[in-house]
């Protein structure tokens, strides 16, 4: 979207216009705001779960606190055989 809008306005790279200059020449708010105000809608959409609902439980789900040791995770049906 960029690329485009840089040759909409024939703005090249060596005039060093950054993104956000470009977007608010446009009239356009900048990405980072839009993608955190989708995120605070989201949560809100999730805050008015019922409390049953997977996606509410996760959001306010705690992490156990034991750790995994190290290295991959294996899985009883890869563990190769020592056997020659």
């Amino acid at each position: 979207m960029m690329r485009h809008l840089r040759s909409i306005m024939r703005i090249t790279r060596k005039d060093k216009v950054t993104n956000k200059e470009i977007l608010e020449r446009i009239g356009q708010p900048y990405m980072e705001i839009v993608r955190i105000n989708k995120d605070l809608r989201w949560t809100r959409y999730v805050i008015s779960m019922s409390p049953d609902r997977l996606p509410k439980q996760i959001i306010y789900s705690q992490l156990s606190s034991d750790h995994r040791k190290r290295g991959p995770l294996v899985s009883g049906s890869r563990i190769p055989s020592r056997e020659t």
